[in-house]
C-alpha cells in the first residue's frame, strides 16, 4: 500500500460491475509489476470466521486464474499472448482508478501521559523502537479515472482549487506493544486521535489498498458505496 510501497505511478482494474473490489479484491499494476491482494480468512470455532489479513499474488498467469481468466491465462502459459493490459481488456477488466504516490516518510512516535504523541521523524542507528510508527505519504489522483458527476461537482465547487483536492494524504500507522509497560491502543482509538489531527478519515486496517480507498472517496463515490453495500470493509467504525 501507500504507506509501505516505494513511490510511483498505481493502476487499479476491475470490470464495470465491480466484481473484484466488491468482493474486496484489488489487481493493481505498479511500473510494469502487478499484484492481486485478496482477503485471508481464519477460523475461530464453529461458524466463526474473521478476516486476518490479505494473500497477494504477484505472478501474471496466477492472477488471471484467480480471477477466474483461465482461457487467458493460458494463453499466457503458451507465449500466445504476453500483454497482460490487452489480455485483461478483452475480458471487460480496465483501469478504474489511477494514482501517484510519493515514497513515504517514516516517524517515530511515543505517547505522553496526557495521551498525546510526541516524537519526530524515524532514522538513526541504534534507536529504541517507537511506541507508534506513523508514515505518511502523499498521494495525487488522476481524474481521467474518476466519476464524471464527482469530478464536474469538483471543477464546480471549488475552481482552480480542485487540483488541489485531487491529492491527499495517507497516514499508515503501527501500534508497537512491546516498547512500554501501558496497554496497547485499539485501532480505533489510533483512527480517533489521527482524526483530531486533520485527517478527513480511517481506513480500516482490513483494507488491502488504502490509497485507492482514498482515491474512491474523493473521485469514485457511487463505486464506494457499491463496495458498502457488498459489505467490504474498507473505512474505520470510528470515522
Amino acid at each position: 500500500d501507500a504507506g509501505k510501497a516505494p513511490g510511483g505511478w498505481y493502476s487499479f482494474y476491475d470490470n464495470a460491475a465491480a466484481a473484484l473490489t466488491s468482493r474486496g479484491w484489488w489487481l493493481c499494476q505498479s511500473g510494469g509489476s502487478w499484484s492481486l491482494r485478496v482477503p485471508a480468512f481464519e477460523f475461530l470455532g464453529e461458524s466463526v470466521v474473521k478476516q486476518s489479513g490479505f494473500k497477494e499474488f504477484t505472478d501474471q498467469i496466477e492472477i488471471l486464474e484467480q480471477v477466474g481468466l483461465t482461457s487467458h491465462a493460458e494463453l499466457m502459459r503458451k507465449g500466445v499472448a504476453k500483454n497482460m493490459d490487452r489480455l485483461l481488456d478483452q475480458a471487460g477488466v480496465v483501469v478504474f482508478a489511477r494514482l501517484h504516490a510519493e515514497s513515504p516518510k517514516a516517524f517515530s512516535l511515543r505517547q505522553k501521559e496526557d495521551g498525546s504523541f510526541e516524537g519526530g521523524e524515524a532514522g538513526g542507528e541504534g534507536s529504541s523502537p517507537p511506541q507508534l510508527l506513523l508514515k505518511l505519504s502523499r498521494l495525487r489522483f488522476d481524474p481521467k479515472h474518476g466519476e464524471d458527476a464527482a469530478v464536474a461537482e469538483l471543477l464546480f465547487s471549488q475552481g482552480a482549487a480542485a487540483r488541489v483536492a485531487m491529492q491527499a494524504m495517507v497516514a499508515d500507522f503501527e501500534w508497537n506493544a512491546g516498547s512500554s509497560k501501558s496497554s496497547a491502543i485499539s485501532e480505533a482509538e489510533i483512527a480517533a486521535k489521527l482524526l483530531t489531527l486533520g485527517f478527513d478519515f480511517a481506513v480500516s486496517g482490513k483494507a488491502a489498498r488504502p490509497e485507492a480507498v482514498a482515491f474512491l472517496r474523493r473521485l469514485r463515490p457511487v463505486h464506494l458505496q457499491t463496495l458498502h453495500r457488498a459489505g467490504v470493509d474498507l473505512e474505520d467504525s470510528e470515522e
